[in-house]
């Protein structure tokens, strides 16, 4: 049986929520979405936070060219080496700086340091209820929708 997940994190990869907004987060997903499970998880340094299976490309934000997983890969073992000290990357394409967090994911993906984790929702998590979330977080969100 396959699972999906809403994996949902801030748009500023290192922002981590004091304990909280971790607290009213979680009671409101509760609140508002039926899930089997919705949990919280903190890293000590950024995770690339995956969709799973729904990633089919990624692309420039500055040319909208298409990047390949290698060159990605390579990029992502290059900020592991430097303890993420910084997702900066020079555009293959373009020349252009950017993120590895602001790369066209699609479906979106990004990193984060925390993600709270709606399993097997049933319906979408829905605009009203992510705009809530950033106040609660005091952060713009990006809703990863994981398939497993």
């Amino acid at each position: 049986m396959s699972d999906n997940k809403i994996r949902i994190i801030s748009a500023e990869y290192d922002h981590v929520p004091d304990e909280e907004a971790v607290q009213r987060t979680v009671e409101f997903l509760n609140a508002n979405i039926t899930a089997d499970k919705i949990y919280y998880r903190s890293y000590d340094f950024p995770e690339f936070i995956d969709c799973g299976s729904n990633l089919e490309y990624i692309k420039c934000p500055c040319c909208n060219a298409d990047i390949s997983f290698e060159w990605w890969g390579e990029q992502v073992d290059k900020a592991i080496e430097n303890d993420f000290e910084s997702l900066d990357v020079t555009m293959p394409c373009c020349g252009k700086s950017s993120s590895l967090n602001d790369l066209k994911y699609h479906f979106p993906c990004g990193f984060a340091c925390a993600e709270f984790v709606v399993e097997n929702p049933e319906g979408e998590l829905g605009n009203e209820n992510i705009i809530e979330l950033e106040k609660i977080l005091d952060t713009k969100l990006r809703a990863i929708h994981c398939h497993m």
